[in-house]
Parts: structure tokens; C-alpha cells; sequence
């Protein structure tokens, strides 16, 4: 009754490239997904997909700028709202839609703005003086954490799942960005990052920019 993974390797593999390997780091990640009621696909592959590229960019698998890249990418083909239809419309009709990277992405860019968010409102109380307790979220690993920890007592429904995180990021975010049918600010993020985007022939990787406001939070991420 326990999380379990097999992974395959071909008979005659001499040296499998795992290095930079996501498959592996996206399916054992979700041997700590919470426990819920019911399936949530934004939450358990949204979030997962982000995990997937930033494990691997702490492990040092990834260099930092390839990781940036790739997730800004990711975040401009599937962050936005498609036709009229919220990113929990896209989760909740996935099999029938199969809009599949709307919804892995679309969750995942959800996941990376909660982080920041959440990032940037602990070290905004921090340089004020401000004292957090020992559960308070610095980071979306430490609400992702929560979530886990609470689902085993007893498994967690959406608004379980969304009050934690509207709780640590502030301002209801993750359920304005769960349901809202408007475009979601992400390059704004990106720029006070840090994270220019790619520009002019040849150059196919984001620079960073160590000035931007919240390039801190940047660097404390991976």
C-alpha cells in the first residue's frame, strides 16, 4: 500500500543518459504528491512538471540558464487561458479536451508564481522584522510539504489543497489563478526576476539579470 516506482533499462545500455533525465525525476516526484479525494491534474502533473525542472537545476543536472529557459518557454506556449477556458476547466475536462500541455504547463506556471509569491512575501516580512513560526511557508516546497503531511491524516479536497496556498502566497492568488479566465502576468515575474528573454540571431537562452528587484528570490529558488 505504498508508492512504488520501476524504472527500465535496456538490455544492452552501456551507459543510460540520466543526467539530464526528466522522466524519472517527474514520476518519482510523484510518490509525494498529497493524498487527495479525488484527482486534481492541474495540482498532481502541474506542479510535478515544475518540481521536475527544478530538482534537476538544484542537482546541478541543468545549468540554471537552460532551466530558466526552459521553463519560460513552457510558460509561454501553455500558460495563458484558451478559448474562454480556466486552467481548472482545462484540468477538469483533460481526458475529454486532451489538452495535456495546457494543463502540465498551465499548472506548472501556476507553481512557479505561488513560489515566488510566497518567496517574495517571506523575505518582504523578514527585512521588516517580522517573525514567521516554524509552519509558516517560506516557499512553495514548504507549503507542497504541508500539503503532503496534512493528506496523510486524511486525504485533501481542492479546497484543502487551495487554502493552504492561498494562505502561504497571499491575496486568494492560487484560486484567482486556478479559475481566472484572464492572461496571467507571468512575464511581469519573470522580469523582476531577473529572467530576459532571449533576443537577437544565435541566442536561444534567457540572460539573467542580477539587478532586477527580485533577483534574490531567483537565486534562492535554484
Amino acid at each position: 500500500s505504498r508508492p512504488s516506482a520501476i524504472i527500465f533499462f535496456g538490455g544492452r545500455s552501456q551507459a543510460p543518459g540520466l543526467h539530464e533525465d526528466w522522466l524519472a525525476v517527474h514520476e518519482l516526484f510523484h510518490m509525494g504528491n498529497p493524498l487527495l479525494v479525488r484527482r486534481l491534474p492541474w495540482l498532481v502533473e502541474g506542479f510535478t512538471t515544475y518540481y521536475e525542472e527544478v530538482l534537476r537545476a538544484r542537482a546541478g543536472a541543468v545549468p540554471r540558464e537552460q532551466t530558466w529557459e526552459d521553463l519560460r518557454s513552457g510558460f509561454e506556449r501553455n500558460c495563458q487561458p484558451r478559448g474562454g477556458q480556466s486552467l481548472s476547466e482545462d484540468s477538469e475536462h483533460l481526458h475529454e479536451t486532451h489538452r495535456y500541455g495546457r494543463v502540465y504547463w498551465g499548472g506548472a506556471c501556476m507553481a512557479f508564481v505561488l513560489d515566488v509569491a510566497i518567496r517574495a512575501r517571506a523575505a518582504a516580512s523578514a527585512a521588516k522584522g517580522g517573525q514567521t513560526g516554524d509552519e509558516t511557508p517560506r516557499s512553495l516546497d514548504d507549503a507542497f510539504r504541508k500539503l503532503r503531511r496534512d493528506s496523510l491524516r486524511s486525504p485533501l479536497t481542492e479546497a484543502d489543497v487551495l487554502g493552504t496556498l492561498d494562505a502561504a502566497a497571499g491575496g486568494g492568488l492560487a484560486t484567482r489563478i486556478l479559475h481566472d479566465r484572464r492572461s496571467v502576468p507571468v512575464r511581469d515575474w519573470l522580469v523582476r526576476l531577473g529572467v530576459v528573454a532571449p533576443s537577437g540571431p544565435g541566442k536561444d537562452q534567457v540572460q539573467l539579470n542580477d539587478a532586477a528587484p527580485l533577483a534574490h528570490v531567483r537565486r534562492a529558488m535554484f
